[in-house]
């Protein structure tokens, strides 16, 4: 498949995330972001996103060599998109890693409906963080996780085997 195919499909599945951030930020109660827009530079973003254990969230936590380890790809430094508090990582290479802080189980979950309704399979995924989720759809991949307040996606055309692989490696640095 070529990189641009690819590409547009890891972007219409960030698309897919970001409509639950459109659709919870609507009910109130719970910050918004969303990953259009925003800085954008080939650096991991100046301004990260704090988590309450102190843990700067962005994509230094997830540096191209891990991300091209894990995935089994050839990924170079991300472009990074800020809208706090959703950071987007975008690696040449074709995988995209975002973060989101200030989640719940309740928004959470409407990002899982929310890939469903947009004609996906997804599954539940047993033992990453506190729930997890994965979706296909024509040969790209896409692992969702939460771990307390923090969500984290991957989206890539690796397996959901390397795709839990660097979703571990994520996880135990926030």
């Amino acid at each position: 498949m070529g990189e641009t195919v690819l590409l547009k499909k890891i972007l219409w599945a960030a698309t897919v995330a970001a409509s639950s951030l459109v659709i919870v930020g609507c009910g109130g109660g719970s910050p918004t972001g969303s990953p259009s827009g925003g800085p954008t530079s080939g650096q991991p973003s100046l301004s990260p996103t704090p988590t309450p254990a102190g843990v700067s969230i962005g994509c230094a936590l997830a540096p191209a060599s891990e991300v091209s380890a894990a995935l089994g790809i050839s990924a170079s430094n991300p472009t990074t998109t800020n809208n706090s508090p959703v950071t987007i990582c975008t690696y040449p290479g074709g995988a995209l890693v975002r973060f989101q802080t200030g989640e719940d189980a309740a928004s959470f979950a409407l990002g899982k409906a929310g890939f469903g309704q947009h004609g996906e399979s997804v599954s539940d995924v047993l033992g990453l963080g506190d729930a997890a989720y994965s979706s296909s759809i024509a040969g790209t991949n896409t692992l969702v996780a939460l771990k307390g307040s923090i969500e984290i996606l991957i989206t890539s055309s690796a397996s959901l085997s390397n795709e839990r692989v660097l979703m571990q490696e994520l996880l135990a640095k926030v």
